[in-house]
């Protein structure tokens, strides 16, 4: 039996090829999963966790937008990263300095 169906596919705006692509919030240009990697920047919208949901901008546009810093959109993105870059900072601070205090004690207790 033949069958004709309508299907409708998305490419990659950069390599053409298809599959699954996402758009970028500013200029709507799709990218796939190996190009979003190369041409863009992805911002996850939460502090300790990413994935749907997540914030993508083809590199043009985070340039412009990093330039001009009135989208409230992007500055929240950007908040977020900037939350996140400080949480991994105090994490490795702590566990260096929990690190360095088991050790004294352990030193102090081996005497």
């Amino acid at each position: 039996m033949k069958k004709i169906i309508q299907k409708e596919v998305q490419f990659c705006d950069q390599c053409g090829k298809e599959t699954y692509c996402g758009a970028c919030l500013c200029c709507g240009i799709e990218h796939c999963y190996e190009c979003r990697e190369i041409h863009g920047v992805e911002y996850p919208h939460a502090i300790y966790f990413s994935g749907s949901g997540d914030g993508y901008y083809c590199k043009s546009c985070n340039a412009k937008l990093a330039k001009q810093n009135s989208d409230v959109l992007y500055n929240a993105y950007l908040a977020i990263a900037d939350l996140r870059r400080e949480a991994e900072r105090w994490s490795l601070d702590f566990k260096a300095r929990s690190d360095k205090a088991e050790s004294n004690l352990k030193q102090l207790s081996d005497t």
